[in-house]
């Protein structure tokens, strides 16, 4: 039976940006539950240039325009900075990339087979040789400055504000003829006889009845766990748990507003700082294993005060904690997970979104390919997604297991944890050589598989930042 008539359980970002990548399909009906009583969290308030790709499917021209940015309160991001991560006073950054006049390969070869003695860190090679830093260098940009110039090219992505995205989703997509929006959630689930959803009973009363739903209800997972999928634990990789989070005004916007992701390493995970138009949303991921609540928030407001000077008797900070982990299986019986009912890394390197939206798009082609064996499309998604998912937690573990730190528990346990096969091939064929030889593109893709969110380069700027140096071989 092809699947026509979906539910969507679940507004907010992974919902109404699932909603909008699918109704872009004239042949699909979409109903969204969007129930105005379960507040948003809004997490995900910054992006990776792969939102340009979900932008394109969902089919809106108004992503070409900068009125979009405008009305989600955003601004451009062209890097993510990382400091103290490698150790305390060091900085290293990730930047967005794209040839803009620069030799790629020239950029790759340096970075794969050694920068030489050129340059002392990490950071000055970088605002040097890419795109995103020569721009990152040169000041801030804005939103009319960016379109004008740029465009909707894909170097760059941006800091949005979660809520008002969603929100302007919303208005767009409901205006398609194929979208229904009820304000409503789940009640009952009702399986059929093979453990698939049959219907859900709304807490209104309606019955719905569809050929697929998806799951975008968050950590509560209220349909995947419906069908029994596992969740599997994370926390052995990532030992972050949860985060105090505060929205804070500019107090000085020469110096805030950043086109970067600047997180600042502390003695138990991290600070974020994502500058928008309006205010700045900042937040301390730590570790309630390494760290109590009352020692993180004192050491999160020390933060503050220090680095931005807010006044420490002033802030008030909100307590969110979230499980890190995925569901080996996204996409079960009728069921499929989008966002973090089926995978949560953990914010750093900003993933949540571009993971929703990948198993999104994957989904709309299985839609379009419905003249293929479900079950192989539904195996194809699975599998895609899954070795995505672990090579997230791969790179994002990388950047705490590499440090140099030891001034904490937390580090030290990360400094002394073992490296995983996949971490420990790619750190070998990139510092060790194997057979004397050269990496090549065959070495590289049997390093990272089929599937994988950051490439070969990402890694090069990544171990460069932690000192790490690619094997001189003679050729």
């Amino acid at each position: 039976m092809p699947i026509k008539n979906i539910v969507i359980a679940g507004g907010g970002t992974a919902g109404w940006s699932t909603a909008a990548i699918l109704s872009s399909l004239n042949n699909i009906n979409i109903t969204v539950l969007d129930p105005s009583d379960i507040p948003t969290i809004g997490v995900g308030e910054s992006t990776l240039p792969h939102i340009h790709k979900a932008h394109q499917k969902m089919g809106f021209d108004i992503f070409r325009k900068q009125e979009w940015l405008d009305s989600v309160d955003g601004t451009v991001k062209l890097t993510i900075e990382f400091a103290d991560f490698y150790k305390k006073d060091s900085l290293w950054v990730h930047p967005f990339f794209d040839a803009y006049g620069i030799d790629r390969q020239f950029l790759t070869n340096t970075l794969i087979y050694g920068v030489g003695d050129v340059y002392d860190l990490q950071e000055d090679f970088m605002f040097a040789n890419t795109s995103a830093g020569r721009r990152r260098k040169r000041g801030f940009i804005d939103s009319s400055h960016w379109f004008k110039n740029s465009g909707c090219t894909s170097e760059a992505a941006f800091h949005i504000n979660a809520v008002l995205y969603a929100k302007r989703l919303k208005e767009l997509t409901s205006e398609r003829s194929n979208v229904t929006v009820l304000n409503d959630s789940i009640g009952l689930i009702n399986h059929a006889q093979d453990g698939s959803i049959e219907s859900v009973r709304l807490k209104s009363g309606v019955t719905l009845s569809a050929d697929m739903f998806v799951d975008c209800t968050g950590s509560r997972a209220l349909l995947l766990n419906a069908v029994e999928e596992p969740w599997i634990s994370a926390n052995n990789q990532l030992f972050v748990d949860g985060a105090w989070l505060v929205q804070l005004p500019h107090i000085d916007k020469n110096i805030q507003l950043r086109n970067t992701t600047y997180c600042h390493a502390l003695s138990s995970g991290w600070v974020f700082n994502i500058p928008l138009q309006s205010r700045i949303g900042t937040g301390y991921i730590f570790s309630s294993a390494h760290q109590t609540d009352e020692a993180a928030a004192q050491e999160f407001a020390n933060h503050l005060s220090t680095m931005y000077g807010y006044d420490k008797e002033k802030l008030s900070f909100k307590r969110l904690r979230f499980p890190t982990g995925y569901r080996k299986r996204q996409w079960v019986k009728n069921v499929i997970g989008i966002g973090m009912s089926s995978f949560f890394c953990e914010p750093l390197e900003s993933t949540a979104i571009a993971m929703a939206n990948s198993t999104a798009l994957c989904l709309r082609e299985a839609l379009i390919n419905q003249h293929v064996d479900l079950d192989l499309l539904r195996t194809r998604l699975n599998n895609s997604q899954h070795e995505l998912a672990l090579s997230v937690l791969d790179f994002v573990e990388m950047h705490y297991t590499l440090t140099e730190r030891e001034d904490s528990n937390f580090w030290q346990d990360y400094k002394n944890k073992p490296l995983t096969d996949f971490q420990t091939q790619w750190l070998d064929l990139y510092s060790k050589a194997p057979n004397k030889k050269r990496l090549n593109l065959q070495d590289i893709k049997s390093a990272f598989g089929d599937f994988g969110m950051f490439c070969n380069v990402s890694y090069a700027m990544m171990f460069y930042g932690y000192n790490i140096k690619p094997a001189q071989i003679e050729v």
